[in-house]
């Protein structure tokens, strides 16, 4: 994990965190793997259920550059359409968002 952070934009789809879109040349986007899906572990932590806050307290206690394994489930539902342009709604800068297609 960087400065910066994983790069990732994650929303709560009902009872599940989704990875909606990677923030362009962040570590995510760079690694190339990871594309719109539901993360359920994170190092040893199962996260499956787990709320946005307590995912991100998670993160904040991983120190910067160490090296994640995320596990995550593909396909397992849709992106909910409001949730599209998710990055909109972050009220940092305008960050350059790189989405799967």
């Amino acid at each position: 994990m960087s400065e910066q952070g994983l790069g990732l934009i994650i929303i709560q789809n009902g009872p599940y965190l989704q990875i909606t879109s990677l923030v362009e040349k962040s570590s995510a986007a760079n690694d190339g793997k990871l594309k719109p899906d539901f993360p359920t572990k994170l190092g040893h932590a199962n996260v499956l259920g787990w709320t946005l806050q307590e995912f991100r307290q998670l993160l904040h206690n991983i120190p910067i550059g160490t090296t994640l394994q995320i596990r995550l489930c593909r396909d397992f539902a849709e992106v909910p359409q409001h949730w599209q342009s998710a990055v909109d709604l972050i009220p940092e800068v305008e960050l350059p968002v790189m989405t799967a297609e």
